[in-house]
């Protein structure tokens, strides 16, 4: 079951949203449940209490804009989970949505096969979320899903990880690790750090802050392979 929440003033949107994905949903042969909001207080106030995987979220709202919606639920609710797909008929927020990490932008009007593409992006990253990394710690097998893992620090000949609850220290080399993991959101910034794409809150030419805090540097010889792995996994995601 996959819940998703529609937010927008504009009924005839919502309905028109719903209407595309009951429909993809009953052709793939996956059950789903839709909330509906006609404002982003409402939607704010539901989010304390129920999760959704997916949201579909109107820009142009009065009173709270979908921006503002978005920064609320990743920076009060700290929910980095729900995966946010902003609506919206002007194309040029790139600056704004950035600190939001929406995983998907439609683009009023848009078309059956845009929503339906959307619905699948998000499957397949709920997918994703359900895969695990395994270490070893003194013979006990360790597995972590990688959603949960922020980023790695090479330590000489061991490994740190760092999680949303928990630091670990196994035996491996950076290199190792991110071959295991290059194809899941993961981008080696530094000859030391590897990092979860997905836990990047801000970054520029020389650093990058993650969600739990932490700031990590980016070499000058790694900084163009790091941004070509965000240009791709932007890409891949969207």
């Amino acid at each position: 079951m996959i819940n998703i929440a529609i937010c927008d003033d504009d009924i005839k949107a919502i309905k028109e949203i719903e209407n595309i994905l009951s429909e993809y949903a009953t052709l793939i042969n996956i059950k789903i449940l839709i909330h509906f909001f006609l404002n982003g207080k409402d939607l704010i106030s539901f989010l304390e209490n129920n999760y959704i995987d997916l949201l579909y979220l109107d820009i142009q709202m009065k009173n709270l804009t979908g921006i503002e919606v978005g920064k609320k639920i990743r920076q009060e609710l700290y929910n980095d989970e729900i995966q946010i797909v902003y609506i919206s008929a002007i194309k040029d927020y790139a600056m704004d949505l950035f600190q939001v990490r929406p995983n998907n932008f439609l683009i009023k009007p848009f078309s059956k096969e845009e929503v339906e593409e959307t619905l699948s992006t998000a499957i397949r990253l709920i997918n994703d979320k359900e895969k695990t990394f395994t270490f070893n710690i003194k013979g006990t097998e360790i597995k972590k899903r990688i959603s949960e893992i922020i980023y790695f620090e090479s330590m000489r000949h061991k490994m740190k990880v760092v999680t949303k609850d928990k630091d670990f220290e196994f035996y491996s080399s950076i290199f190792d690790v991110y071959y295991e993991l290059a194809d899941y959101g993961f981008a080696l910034c530094h000859a030391s750090y590897i990092v979860n794409i997905e836990h990047i809150e801000e970054y520029n030419k020389d650093k990058i802050k993650m969600s739990n805090g932490c700031f990590i540097k980016i070499s000058r010889s790694k900084r163009n392979e790091f941004m070509e792995q965000i240009a791709k996994f932007d890409m891949n995601r969207g």
